[in-house]
C-alpha cells in the first residue's frame, strides 16, 4: 500500500494529502494551501465534469464580511463526486437566509442573519418559563404587571484618596495606642511596682518564653492513658547513664543529644515519671542495692536571668517541683561531680 492509496495529491503542488479539498466549481483536488489561491479553470471554460446535483456559490469562501475560511460545503466537499453518493456531503445552509458559511460564523448570532430568528429546543423551553413566571407575577402582583426593572450598572471601583491629616476625635474619646513593632521590647505590668509603671521583659526572658512555646506545640503525653488536667508541666527528657553530657551542658547551656519532648499532671509523683521512662526506653535498672548502679532523675533547670543548676530530683516529689521548660535527664548513679547538691 502506498500513500496515494490513502490521500490524494494537490492539484497545484507535490503535496500528498490525507484530507484534501474538492474545489465545487473545477472538481480538483487541492491541499489546504492552494483550495483558496488556485486558477479555477472554470472561469476560463466549461467544467471538466458535468454539473452536480449541489451547487456552492463562489470558490467556497464564508459569505459573512471579512472572512476568508473555507464553507462548511467546501470541507465537506460538495459538488464533487462523492455528493451524489450515501449523502456523505450535504448542503449546509443556514435555515433562516440561506447562506454558506465556514464553522465559526454558522449560528445566526454569528453572521447577522437577516431571516426570521431560528429558536433551539432550549430557547423554546426558556421562553415558556418566562411567560409562566410573567403570569405568576401579574396574579401575585397587579400593581407591577409591565413594569420594567432597571439593571444595575457595572461597578465602578471607588477611589480611596488618603487623608492628609489624621481625623479629629471628640475630646471625651481618647487616642488609640498605637500597637508596638517587632523590634520594640514588650511591657507587661509589674504587680510590685507602682500604679501606672511597666516592666521591660529582658532578652532571656523573651528566649524562654519561646523555648516554652515550641515545647507545648510539641509535646505528647508521657503516659497515652493518662487524661490531660487544668495542671501540667511540659518538659524534655533524654536518657544519659553515665552522665557526658551534663558538664557540657553546666558549661554552655546547650545538652548534646536528642531530648523528646512530653507533658505529665502535676499531681502525679516523679516516681511514676522514671518507671514511665524506664518502660519506654528499655533501660535495664540494675542492682538496686549498690548506689553506683542506682537509676535516678536529674532536672537540669536553666530559668531567665538565674545561673543553670543541675538538682538531683526527689521520687517521692510531685511533677509540680519541677518547672516548665527543664531537661530531665534518666542518669545511673547520681554522678556528684557534674551536678549540684
Amino acid at each position: 500500500m502506498t500513500t496515494l492509496d490513502i490521500g490524494q495529491q494537490c492539484s497545484s503542488c507535490t503535496l500528498i494529502d490525507f484530507l484534501p479539498f474538492t474545489c465545487p466549481t473545477c472538481s480538483l483536488v487541492f491541499c489546504k494551501s492552494h483550495i483558496q489561491t488556485h486558477p479555477c479553470h472554470a472561469v476560463a471554460g466549461p467544467s471538466r465534469n458535468p454539473p452536480k446535483t449541489f451547487q456552492v456559490i463562489g470558490p467556497g469562501r464564508c459569505e459573512r464580511d471579512g472572512c476568508d475560511k473555507p464553507t462548511i460545503e467546501a470541507i465537506g466537499g460538495v459538488g464533487s463526486e462523492h455528493a451524489a453518493g450515501e449523502g456523505i456531503a450535504r448542503q449546509v445552509r443556514c435555515n433562516a437566509c440561506g447562506g454558506a458559511f465556514c464553522t465559526a460564523h454558522r449560528q445566526q448570532k454569528a453572521h447577522s442573519c437577516s431571516g426570521p430568528k431560528d429558536y433551539t429546543v432550549r430557547e423554546d423551553a426558556a421562553a415558556i418559563r418566562k411567560s409562566r413566571a410573567q403570569e405568576v407575577l401579574e396574579k401575585t402582583f397587579p400593581g407591577q404587571a409591565g413594569k420594567t426593572i432597571p439593571k444595575v450598572g457595572p461597578k465602578v471601583d471607588d477611589t480611596r484618596i488618603k487623608p492628609s491629616s489624621p481625623p479629629r476625635l471628640p475630646p471625651s474619646l481618647p487616642p488609640a495606642a498605637s500597637a508596638p513593632s517587632p523590634s520594640e521590647p514588650t511591657a507587661e505590668s509589674d504587680p510590685g511596682a507602682s500604679s501606672g509603671s511597666v516592666r521591660v521583659k529582658t532578652r532571656a526572658e523573651k528566649i524562654y518564653e519561646i523555648h516554652i512555646r515550641k515545647i507545648k506545640s510539641l509535646a505528647k503525653p508521657l503516659d497515652s492513658r493518662q487524661r490531660a488536667s487544668d495542671e501540667r508541666r511540659f518538659f524534655e527528657w533524654c536518657v544519659d547513664l553515665s552522665g557526658k553530657g551534663l558538664s557540657g551542658w553546666k558549661a554552655t547551656g546547650k545538652y548534646d543529644g536528642k531530648a523528646e519532648r512530653s507533658w505529665a499532671n502535676c499531681d502525679i509523683p516523679l516516681g511514676k515519671v522514671i518507671d514511665l521512662l524506664i518502660t519506654q526506653t528499655r533501660t535495664p535498672r540494675g542492682i538496686t542495692s549498690d548506689p553506683s548502679n542506682t537509676l535516678g532523675l536529674l532536672c537540669l533547670s536553666a530559668l531567665p536571668d538565674q545561673p543553670r543548676a543541675i538538682i538531683r530530683s526527689d521520687l517521692a516529689s510531685p511533677v509540680s517541683s519541677i518547672p516548665d521548660g527543664c531537661l530531665v535527664v534518666l542518669v545511673r548513679g547520681f554522678p556528684e561531680r557534674d551536678h549540684d547538691a
